[in-house]
């Protein structure tokens, strides 16, 4: 069974940034931004996923967190765009940390 919506915002609203966190900031125009993923292997969030937060006073990056140890996901703008990595693959993080995507990669923040 998938993650709902809601119960997924929930958990990520509800936790401190902390160690063993994943923290993604996507650098994008669209306004809403929603992640569609899977957290430590388990089930796909129902589409269109998560809402993200707005992190940028231009409107131009969203953030998300959530408590995990790998999180395989892609975009959406909720209207039939999506964004991936290519047409067969998904974007991945494989652990804890802070991570930054823009222009189609994933990179860690400090690296951004």
């Amino acid at each position: 069974m998938a993650i709902g919506l809601a119960e997924a915002q929930s958990a990520a609203a509800a936790l401190p940034v902390a160690a063993g966190d994943l923290q993604l900031r996507y650098k994008t125009g669209w306004s809403p931004a929603y992640i569609h993923f899977k957290l430590d292997g388990g089930e796909w969030t129902e589409p269109p996923g998560v809402l993200m937060q707005e992190s940028a006073a231009d409107g131009t990056e969203v953030a998300f967190s959530i408590q995990g140890r790998t999180l395989e996901f892609v975009l959406t703008d909720g209207q039939g765009n999506w964004d991936k990595p290519s047409p067969t693959q998904n974007y991945v993080i494989d652990e804890p940390g802070a991570f930054v995507l823009s222009k189609g990669a994933v990179v860690p923040e400090e690296e951004s």
